[in-house]
């Protein structure tokens, strides 16, 4: 059950990863293949450090769509299809942020524990 919810994000780093390969960004695909590798920690702050990562992929899923449509459109192109892929990436990416409502990943990270903070 556990490799259910890890699947998804791992294909996310994955794709986010490809997509600095292809800019030469050694350090940011360095970084993707961190955070796959931190799900190996069962803590709550690498679960929510995960998932900070994913939204912030997300957003940058995000501003490469506006930036390749724009371009598409200066340059006379379509620019549909490249945008509802990259749309979807997004949402796909956005939508792994939520493998850890499972309950196989919520007890696995210790994320049904309340926080305690005032003694």
């Amino acid at each position: 059950m556990i490799a259910l919810g890890i699947l998804p994000i791992v294909i996310s780093f994955a794709l986010l990863a490809a997509h600095f390969l292809r800019a030469s960004q050694w350090a940011l695909v360095a970084l993707c293949a961190f955070f796959p590798a931190l799900l190996a920690i069962p803590r709550r702050w690498a679960a929510r450090s995960v998932q900070f990562a994913l939204i912030a992929a997300a957003i940058e899923w995000s501003l490469t769509l506006v930036l390749i449509a724009q371009q598409r459109i200066a340059g006379g192109l379509p620019y549909t299809r490249s945008a509802l892929i990259l749309a979807g990436i997004a949402v796909f990416t956005l939508a792994a942020v939520f493998a850890f409502r499972l309950p196989a990943m919520r007890k696995r990270y210790r994320l049904d524990k309340a926080v305690n903070r005032i003694p």
